[in-house]
């Protein structure tokens, strides 16, 4: 990819639906990082992300994926990568229609608006949230967040915050997340694809404080066809794993995502978890209602 400049970008296809290894026929048990592992990693190579992620220089990130191939934060210098040297290569079949997709998914653009419908378990009724995006400055997407809570005599208003590869990068004037937090890859969607992806809050109030790393394993298990309230969409189905350090808001948080290239937003979320200091576990279901794409 380096040498080309980009014109060649190298990526696998395959239909193998879970890991494997060459061995001499043994059953060997893959033993995971623990929380604590996991958390010294992320440790290590955060150090070396602060110091590179406000680079505009390429190779800084080709360095970074070198040493950290398969890293906790390899994702972000991904999506870094892709915003400084923007591919523009198409692959053929690669949609999950099986039809051609840029190697890169759709991102926000100045005027995008949708609304998503949430319910579950905790909430009476529905949580109708309406998004826009207000502003695209540099490399920083400015969304206005409109959440219409049951019985609420009107709406909550926020701003998220991401950048244009798609990646989280916080809420203005409330929390910051380092490195930005991604749903999906900042590149090929594959069924296949598994990836490990950590990220850090600074929240703002009362009081300046980090939270406790989350690390969240990411798997593209399956091409889907889901309707929902705003139509019907080929999408990838994404199932994610997360885990948490003491200190955490959250205890255990697993979430399964459908996602189409050409929407910047999930097109379905369904998610069961646990909240820290609470033995009732949640369930939640989000579903797009409509999607407005802007200029």
């Amino acid at each position: 990819r380096k040498a080309s400049d980009g014109r060649q970008i190298p990526w696998e296809s395959t239909s193998l639906e879970d890991d494997f290894q060459f061995n001499d026929g043994k059953i060997i048990a893959y033993a995971k990082p623990t929380a604590q592992q996991l958390q010294a990693e992320f440790n290590v190579e955060k150090q070396e992300w602060d110091r590179i992620k406000d680079s505009r220089n390429a190779d800084d990130f080709y360095a970074f994926i070198q040493k950290y191939p398969n890293g906790t934060i390899t994702g972000a210098a991904q999506g870094k990568l892709n915003e400084i040297t923007k591919p523009k290569l198409i692959v053929q079949a690669g949609a999950p229609d099986g039809k051609a997709q840029a190697y890169t998914r759709t991102t926000y653009q100045l005027g995008d608006a949708y609304v998503t419908r949430q319910t579950g378990s905790a909430i009476t009724g529905f949580i109708e949230s309406s998004e826009k995006v207000i502003s695209v400055d540099g490399n920083e997407v400015a969304i206005e967040l409109l959440v219409k809570a049951p019985n609420s005599p009107a709406p909550s208003r926020s701003v998220k915050l991401y950048n244009t590869q798609g990646g989280f990068v916080g809420m203005k004037d409330a929390f910051r997340v380092s490195p930005p937090r991604y749903l999906t890859v900042s590149g090929l969607l594959q069924v296949g694809s598994y990836w490990k992806e950590s990220y850090q809050i600074e929240l703002f109030k009362p009081i300046s404080k980090f939270l406790p790393p989350t690390t969240s394993y990411k798997k593209i298990v399956g091409r889907e066809k889901v309707t929902v309230i705003g139509g019907t969409f080929e999408t990838f189905k994404i199932e994610t794993h997360e885990v948490h350090v003491a200190g955490s808001p959250l205890k255990r948080n697993d979430c399964t995502f459908w996602v189409s290239p050409e929407i910047p937003v999930p097109v379905k979320t369904q998610c069961q978890g646990e909240a820290a200091g609470s033995s009732t576990p949640y369930d939640s279901s989000t579903e797009l209602v409509r999607f407005t794409r802007g200029t």
